[in-house]
């Protein structure tokens, strides 16, 4: 479910236009703003074990929080049900689950977030701080089967975001991309999880340039041709990249099976 709402992601023209115009913003926004048509029990099942989520609090009051990218979506709850049922029918398996930007939260809305999290996953939540080097092997062996990444020192369960760096390369150029991927693996820390973005992000430029089109057609099958390109040609090995359509192309799923293949090498 997407409403025509703009999140406080957005600029605040932005969000007066969906307010005044609801049926077009919608309309438009959608297109530039949703950015996978699998749901989570499909990427699960096929090879997915990063998420980065985006939230928004509603209100003071309520204790649902929903799925945010431009336009408010879901409720994150079930997809976080899914994940863990999918971790009970896969011991073996790992995920790590990165609460990348939180919006609107109060200091009850983070109590309240922090508690059903813990509900759901429980004892399958690794702790940090990790002072020690962690392994998949390591995770296994002690049961723990989630990795929680999450803006505030909140709970010693959830780790902090220098953990896992996220940088973000907010650019539809194709050389820049290249470059800002190979940079930040040859700079990132061995010791910590990083995150490679294989995304481009489009600017008001680019919608007025393709006013008929959508993410997809304009900026992601010419980043995923990059992020292909680039994956046979580093001499590097990605620790976590992410894509917008997984699965959506021939291409998308080659890079999944080129990443899944490193894990064997």
């Amino acid at each position: 479910m997407i409403s025509s709402i703009a999140g406080p992601d957005q600029p605040s023209n932005i969000r007066k236009f969906c307010k005044d115009f609801p049926c077009i913003a919608k309309h438009i926004l959608y297109r530039w703003s949703f950015t996978q048509y699998k749901d989570v029990s499909f990427q699960l099942h096929h090879g997915i074990r990063y998420f980065d989520i985006r939230l928004v609090s509603e209100s003071v009051e309520t204790d649902e929080f929903r799925v945010l990218h431009c336009l408010v979506g879901d409720i994150v709850l079930p997809a976080l049900k899914e994940m863990s049922q999918f971790l009970d029918n896969n011991p073996g398996e790992v995920l790590i689950i990165d609460f990348q930007h939180l919006y609107q939260f109060t200091a009850q809305g983070h109590k309240e977030l922090v508690r059903q999290i813990l509900d759901i996953f429980g004892k399958k939540i690794c702790p940090c701080p990790m002072d020690k080097k962690i392994s998949l092997r390591s995770l296994t062996d002690n049961g723990h089967q989630v990795i929680i990444l999450y803006p505030l020192p909140i709970t010693p369960l959830f780790c902090p975001r220098i953990v896992c760096p996220n940088p973000w390369p907010n650019t539809t150029s194709v050389e820049f991309l290249t470059l800002f991927l190979e940079d930040g693996l040859k700079n990132r820390d061995s010791h910590n999880l990083f995150v490679s973005q294989g995304v481009m992000t489009p600017n008001l430029g680019t919608v007025v340039l393709h006013c008929f089109s959508d993410l997809e057609a304009a900026c992601s099958r010419k980043c995923n041709k990059t992020v292909e390109r680039w994956l046979n040609s580093t001499q590097q090995k990605p620790n976590i990249l992410i894509t917008d359509f997984v699965f959506c192309s021939p291409r998308s799923s080659r890079i999944i099976q080129n990443i899944i293949d490193l894990n064997f090498k």
